[in-house]
């Protein structure tokens, strides 16, 4: 069902924006072949990003049958899909630096158990005194990290339903009620 209604709504955007492009003149273009530095690139996705929906005036489109609601609602749903993803990345970001800070905890502890028997610092390294004041910071880092996690999941949460009850809307608009 979702890949249905991405299928029908990325081409729904791209038949709108592709009916409304303007005609080249071939005549007023630049010819490529004088160039020798011209690059030519092609790149197929089966669907466009989200993003690049974002940012659309749906008046300026002129998609025939469809109205201002379902336009409207297209572009929601793109800049929920959008929110989700850049909350996704955060608690992501997030989940690395805790697994990395607990890392780093774990590592200062062993070294502290390993000092515990040998409390002479003349090898050098870092003493007792000094690893554990190390320790107590790593511990607030990672206790700070913690709680930024928890808000992350909250708002992950809830954008996972905006995003849903778009998903939803959209699937009213253009299939009409599922009974």
């Amino acid at each position: 069902m979702m890949k249905l209604l991405i299928a029908v709504l990325s081409s729904t955007l791209i038949a709108c924006l592709v009916t409304t492009a303007t005609p080249v003149n071939p005549s007023r273009t630049r010819n490529l072949e004088s160039s020798s530095t011209a690059i030519y690139t092609a790149t197929a996705t089966a669907y466009p990003s989200t993003s690049t929906f974002t940012g659309l005036d749906v008046d300026t489109v002129d998609c025939g049958d469809y109205s201002r609601e379902k336009k409207e609602d297209i572009k929601e749903y793109a800049k929920k899909g959008h929110s989700f993803k850049e909350i996704y990345k955060k608690c992501s970001s997030i989940k690395a630096k805790i697994i990395a800070q607990t890392t780093v905890i774990k590592n200062l502890r062993e070294r502290i158990e390993l000092m515990l028997p040998v409390a002479t610092p003349s090898d050098g390294g870092l003493s007792y005194t000094e690893i554990l004041p190390l320790l107590q910071g790593g511990n607030a880092v990672l206790a700070n990290l913690k709680r930024q996690q928890q808000i992350c999941d909250d708002q992950y949460s809830t954008w996972r339903g905006r995003l849903s009850s778009a998903r939803q809307s959209l699937a009213i608009d253009f299939f009409g009620a599922f009974d």
